[in-house]
């Protein structure tokens, strides 16, 4: 992107002069998060109480309440927990060349580049955060004194979640958006008490 001669045949454009692309843009990125929490224990039920407030101001502007809640069951005569919970985020667009990415389709020099790729410029508008609603569901074993195996299934639902992309062939990384993402998937793990101050994972 720095090169301003002829461009070689090889590139498919021999009769073309490139030219500097000189871009040196600043904004700035504020977030402020506001929470509170509170640990409910009745009998055998434990509960987790919680909420979030997220403002987020910077290339756009977003205010979230994020509610989170959980519970677990001991049941004590055979050693096993069940718990569930949720909980909604605000998911904010990566800091790395955000106003890049912000500008999008709108820079005449980016639309031209990712026009020749497998992602297309789409998008004309500034990124702005999604929102995450997770779900846990989970089970904790308790086998003597010696063995606990704890294993929980996860739903993730997205919206307008991040990931990277590739600035043409360059190595310039920037923010891009899905619309709608769901990730489904499980965690399993098993462990043993201290012992001597070392804890064996499996």
């Amino acid at each position: 992107m720095t090169r301003t001669a002829t461009l070689p045949g090889s590139d498919g454009c021999p009769n073309t002069t490139s030219g500097l692309y000189p871009y040196d843009v600043h904004t700035d990125i504020k977030e402020l998060a506001l929470f509170v929490q509170d640990t409910i224990t009745k009998n055998n039920w434990v509960f987790n109480l919680g909420l979030r407030g997220d403002l987020y101001n910077g290339i756009s502007i977003a205010r979230q309440a994020e509610p989170r809640v959980g519970a677990a069951y001991n049941v004590k005569k055979t050693n096993t927990v069940l718990r569930a919970s949720y909980a909604r985020t605000m998911e904010t667009p990566f800091n790395e060349n955000l106003i890049l990415a912000s500008n999008g389709c709108t820079d005449p020099v980016i639309n031209a580049l990712m026009a020749s790729t497998i992602s297309p410029c789409v998008s004309r508008t500034p990124l702005s955060p999604g929102t995450r609603n997770e779900f846990h569901a989970g089970l904790e074993q308790a086998f003597g004194k010696y063995l606990v195996v704890d294993g929980e299934y996860i739903w993730k639902y997205t919206q307008r979640g991040f990931d990277f992309s590739i600035l043409g062939d360059s190595p310039i990384t920037f923010p891009s958006s899905g619309r709608n993402r769901k990730i489904p998937g499980y965690a399993i793990r098993a462990s043993v008490p201290d012992i001597h101050g070392l804890r064996p994972m499996l």
